[in-house]
């Protein structure tokens, strides 16, 4: 069974060049210094409220790229709608180079960024961070790794969500959203399930297909299941069943 899942992350930096248009994706220039802080994957925002920020990775915990010109570095969040995060991807080795561009978080909390890894050798690693575009402050790191094309192509970093410390977490309700992101094709078509065994059995799926941003989407009714019910969350490929990630997951009472 491949494990793959979301990693968090801490900080990192970059140089950047790009031209910034209104409304557009920018890439935006730092001092490429590493920071001090190395905390998890969960920030507070000015009015107290802790958000988590993910990173899809693949099975070795790393974000896997490939050294092309317009390579999707894709991620996970409970930030609201319409945020502006910036990804920052800057290289470990002998021969330094460094990436930034600004994004908006989506409906369903996912964001992705498109990055030229053109300069970076095969196995390669890099560090990926995400920080708010507005004031700096880092959400997430992660290390990551240049790979083969035939590599990225036969494992597919799958991540689900929402999680939170590295564990699925879905509301008791009868309409729950689930959310995945994915390097697989568009048109890639999947299955999720919500599997819990032992005496309070259940089993809760849904097929759905990968999009052009390399997210998939489904909803589950957990309204019956009780509050800290665990279960384990699959993806695999709908035409033979394959699995490609299974993080632990838990039920918990919506927010009145």
């Amino acid at each position: 069974m491949t494990d793959r899942r979301l990693v968090a992350a801490v900080a990192v930096v970059v140089v950047a060049v790009v031209a910034v248009v209104a409304g557009a994706s920018v890439v935006g220039v730092f001092d490429g210094s590493p920071a001090d802080d190395t905390s998890p994957n969960e920030s507070a925002v000015g009015d107290g409220t802790e958000r988590t920020v993910a990173l899809v990775t693949g099975d070795d915990n790393r974000v896997q790229a490939v050294a092309t010109d317009n390579q999707s570095i894709r991620g996970e969040s409970d930030l609201p709608p319409g945020t502006e995060v910036e990804v920052r991807v800057t290289s470990t080795g002998s021969q330094p180079w460094a990436r930034a561009e600004t994004v908006t978080v989506r409906e369903n909390g996912t964001f992705a960024a498109t990055v030229n890894l053109s300069p970076a050798a095969w196995n390669e690693t890099f560090q990926t961070s995400v920080v708010y575009a507005e004031n700096g402050t880092e959400l997430a790191n992660v290390t990551g790794a240049i790979v083969a094309d035939e590599y990225a192509s036969t494992n597919p970093a799958v991540a689900i969500g929402p999680m939170r410390e590295a564990v699925v977490r879905v509301d008791a309700t009868s309409n729950e959203s689930v959310v995945g992101t994915t390097d697989l094709p568009q048109g890639t078509v999947l299955e999720v399930e919500a599997r819990r065994s032992g005496l309070t059995p259940f089993l809760k799926e849904f097929e759905t297909t990968v999009d052009a941003e390399g997210t998939f989407v489904g909803t589950m009714n957990f309204s019956e299941v009780d509050e800290n019910r665990t279960f384990r969350a699959t993806v695999s490929y709908a035409e033979n069943g394959t699995e490609l990630a299974d993080p632990l997951g838990v039920v918990t009472v919506p927010d009145s």
